[in-house]
């Protein structure tokens, strides 16, 4: 005898196949962030990853799509950005007294 459930299955066709879409943050946003990794030791590039990752985190909240590195990416840029600047007011100022 043949196993109905196996008759059934036959009949139904295939599964269906689902295709899972693993979302990732823009690339603008990683390019920001690795930018501003690098600025921490280039004078310059921060800046250039601190305005990218600005840029990321505001693309990938209107996708929808995790915003992380974009947000990592600003906080240390703030950062960078801040203490280069303080750095050079302190230069500045040393040079000028």
């Amino acid at each position: 005898m043949a196993d109905p459930m196996a008759a059934s299955m036959a009949a139904a066709g295939p599964p269906p196949v689902v295709v899972v879409r693993k979302e990732s943050s823009p690339g603008i946003a990683t390019a920001g962030f690795v930018l501003v990794l690098v600025g921490l030791f280039v004078p310059l590039v921060g800046l250039v990853g601190f305005i990218l990752s600005i840029l990321g985190y505001r693309q990938a909240k209107r996708e929808g799509l995790p915003t992380g590195l974009g947000l990592a990416g600003i906080i240390i840029g703030a950062i960078a950005v801040s203490s280069e600047a303080s750095v050079d007011m302190g230069l500045l100022l040393q040079a000028w007294c």
